[in-house]
């Protein structure tokens, strides 16, 4: 199992925008939801704060409306490999030393 974090340079908490339903066989299933950008690289839409409540709240076209990529740059690390399933830590885990941080111009 491995890792993605995901930061937004000058912001200190951000959303990802997700969608969520029950099935069956499953239970509680969720996903992120992805989008492309300008390049074809798929991208997590990243929901800036002040559409936080649009997201969870607005009418599904206004919500439709935020699945863009951010022109902001993005940090993002990840790791190979996990040391400790996150279960194991009581919802955090711990990651192998090797990770890469990449900052990605995103949408330009």
């Amino acid at each position: 199992m491995t890792w993605t974090w995901y930061q937004v340079a000058g912001d200190e908490l951000i959303a990802v925008a997700g969608i969520w339903r029950q099935t069956d066989d499953w239970g509680d299933s969720y996903s992120m939801v992805i989008t492309a950008d300008g390049c074809g690289r798929q991208m997590p839409v990243i929901l800036a704060q002040k559409d936080w409540e649009q997201w969870t709240r607005g009418k599904a076209a206004a919500a439709l409306q935020l699945c863009k990529a951010r022109t902001t740059p993005l940090l993002i690390e990840r790791s190979t490999e996990v040391a400790l399933e996150p279960s194991a830590l009581g919802g955090e885990a711990l990651a192998s030393s090797q990770t890469v941080n990449v900052i990605a111009r995103l949408g330009g």
